[in-house]
């Protein structure tokens, strides 16, 4: 996230978290047999490689602060 603020963003989208980080390897994503949506839909597809990867956990909870 560091590089993302060095060169001037300003923010992150909170809804955009958790596809932070992809699989490493950048496998395609399989096809979702019970969408029932055309190719060109989101939801075609399962994002199991996209979407919520153990690290996106890791960051946000080390990003976590309690405050009392």
């Amino acid at each position: 996230m560091t590089y993302w603020l060095d060169i001037g963003i300003d923010g992150f989208r909170v809804d955009a978290v958790p596809h932070i980080y992809e699989d490493e390897q950048l496998r395609d994503e399989p096809i979702n047999p019970d969408s029932g949506v055309d190719s060109t839909n989101w939801n075609y597809l399962e994002h199991i490689y996209t979407k919520d990867q153990p690290e996106t956990f890791e960051l946000v909870t080390a990003g976590e602060l309690t405050w009392t």
